[in-house]
């Protein structure tokens, strides 16, 4: 499996919470994975980069599986 590339943003949310974003596009749809920094923990760029990344590669897996999940009941009904 070939790695995934990523474009990440960082910014400052309206509550004034550090964030690192990833985004990511897979099928022809871009996802994009969140981390925000709690105002308890000391900020991390590349922590960040890669909770972000995990979530982005969560959902891709999701929309991935939902996709299966839809062709195998649909070849299931054909006759």
């Amino acid at each position: 499996m070939k790695e995934r590339k990523y474009t990440y943003y960082t910014y400052t949310n309206e509550r004034g919470l550090k964030c690192v974003a990833a985004v990511a596009r897979s099928c022809g749809r871009t996802f994009r994975g969140v981390a925000i920094c709690s105002p308890d923990d000391t900020y991390d760029e590349e922590l960040g980069k890669k909770v972000a990344a995990a979530k982005c590669n969560q959902k891709i897996q999701t929309k991935r599986l939902s996709c299966i999940k839809q062709q195998r009941k649909f070849l299931l009904e054909l006759p």
